[in-house]
């Protein structure tokens, strides 16, 4: 984002932060695994900080296992605690869940957010999910499940 500062009358440009979220598998079964991976990228040119984005689970997965190549991760909240991230560099979250009982053919949708601190200035900063409709483990003809982004 352009923006003037007032005593100069000069133009900046801030910092943009994105989130972009995928999942190894198109459909699941009930007890089946998924693996979200959740990237933070700092698009810059100025760094971000007190970078924090939001994974809650839906309450048709259950939480497994959490990775971080940057901060920490709260399960019980959802909270990613990133910190700062440096102009044109990049925070990874891998989330393992296992799909619940009685979810066959239903559709589970996932949602990551992603702020910085309020003394930062972007526009951008942004939301993303990830549609899943698990099928049934049993044999069917019709319906056999999707997931789309």
């Amino acid at each position: 984002m352009w923006r003037r500062s007032s005593a100069r009358h000069l133009w900046n440009y801030g910092c943009d932060i994105a989130i972009a979220k995928s999942a190894n598998v198109t459909s699941s079964t009930p007890g089946g695994i998924i693996d979200y991976t959740i990237i933070a990228t700092a698009h810059g040119p100025l760094a971000s900080h007190g970078v924090v984005a939001t994974d809650t689970l839906p309450s048709t997965l259950t939480f497994i296992s959490a990775t971080t190549s940057a901060g920490s991760y709260a399960s019980s909240t959802g909270t990613w605690t990133i910190g700062d991230l440096a102009a044109s560099s990049t925070a990874t979250l891998t989330i393992a869940a296992k799909v619940n009982a009685g979810t066959a053919n239903t559709t589970i949708t996932n949602q990551a957010t992603i702020t910085e601190s309020s003394a930062e200035t972007d526009p951008n900063t942004g939301i993303t999910r990830h549609t899943c409709r698990p099928r049934s483990s049993e044999p069917r003809t019709r319906d056999r499940g999707h997931c789309h982004r």
